[in-house]
């Protein structure tokens, strides 16, 4: 299978920073997990060509109120996506 790997954080702003910035750093951080899963997945021998692509989005597409701490937490994660690849739908389709 190909896997995609998402990172995210929550909307808090950075201290000493403008809300730019803060989200700026945000995006930071949201590439540095998704990068962390990746290499994780590496170092347990998934091998490089399965990982599609490694982005991160930063505040957006929050899952939980980022006004509270439990939804913040929620918010700070990472997902990974795993999907059928070129060659299992081929193989899939000569089978039919």
């Amino acid at each position: 299978c190909d896997v995609a790997v998402q990172g995210y954080t929550d909307n808090q702003g950075w201290k000493n920073s403008t809300v730019a910035q803060s989200q700026e750093k945000n995006l930071a951080l949201s590439q540095d997990r998704a990068q962390a899963v990746s290499s994780y997945l590496l170092g347990l021998a998934v091998p490089p060509a399965q990982i599609k692509s490694v982005q991160g989005f930063g505040e957006a597409n929050p899952i939980a109120d980022n006004s509270t701490v439990a939804g913040q937490r929620e918010n700070r994660r990472v997902e990974v996506y795993m999907y059928a690849s070129e060659a299992m739908i081929k193989a899939a389709q000569n089978q039919q």
